[in-house]
């Protein structure tokens, strides 16, 4: 899951805040879950792909991301980021 959430948010601290607060949904909605619908883990990796797409989409990452620094720094770490990722998955 956190691949899932890292390959979206780019941004390792953040992604594991999601990560952390995707389990705490699981835990809290754990018997929501309709098996005869879905599996465990695709609702799981809903949730934290949900997380992550909100968050790109709040007001938070647009201030996190003014607070980072130089665009072309941040473009160069997203880039070796997603590259590690990609061999990390591959």
């Amino acid at each position: 899951m956190m691949g899932i959430i890292f390959r979206i948010v780019c941004d390792k601290h953040v992604a594991e805040d999601l990560l952390q607060e995707a389990i705490v949904k699981v835990w809290r909605n754990i018997a929501a879950v309709d098996r005869t619908k879905d599996s465990f883990f695709t609702w799981f990796q809903n949730i934290t792909r949900n997380l992550a797409l909100n968050y790109l989409r709040s007001k938070q990452h647009k201030t996190h991301k003014l607070q980072s620094g130089s665009e072309v720094q941040d473009f160069h770490q997203l880039s070796s980021q997603t590259l590690l990722v990609e061999s990390i998955w591959s």
